[in-house]
Formats: C-alpha cells, sequence, structure tokens
C-alpha cells in the first residue's frame, strides 16, 4: 500500500498541484563570482538547500485563502 501525503499549510489541506519540481543548490555569498584576476571564487553560506516549486490551477475561493498566505 502506498503512502500519500497531501500538501497541508496552516493545518488546512491544499488541492492537489498540477505539477512540482524538487531542487537542491548550494547558497552563495554575494562576494562569489569572478575575481580581477580571471579565477572563481565560491563562498558557500549554506550546502544543499531543497526548493520545492508547486504549480496550481485553484478556484476563487482558494486564491483567495492563498493570497492572504502570502
Amino acid at each position: 500500500m502506498a503512502f500519500i501525503q497531501y500538501l497541508t499549510f496552516d493545518g488546512e489541506t491544499l488541492p492537489e498541484p498540477d505539477s512540482y519540481e524538487v531542487s537542491m543548490e548550494d547558497v552563495e555569498a554575494d562576494s562569489s563570482g569572478e575575481t580581477e584576476a580571471g579565477t572563481t571564487q565560491r563562498d558557500v553560506v549554506r550546502f544543499g538547500v531543497h526548493t520545492i516549486s508547486v504549480s496550481f490551477t485553484v478556484t476563487a475561493k482558494w486564491l483567495k485563502k492563498l493570497t492572504a498566505y502570502k
């Protein structure tokens, strides 16, 4: 049997998403980049930060709720 977990926000179950994407990136400081000598310098602040981008098609009622959360 598969375990399905829906997204919840403030204890309320959100509608099922149309699509989602999970990514993992490092967060770099503003001082990162190319130096005057042409070498690349990375000042990593945090390693492996996970981000979940979700896309929904919602009713006017849900749009109002989600806008209030924002």
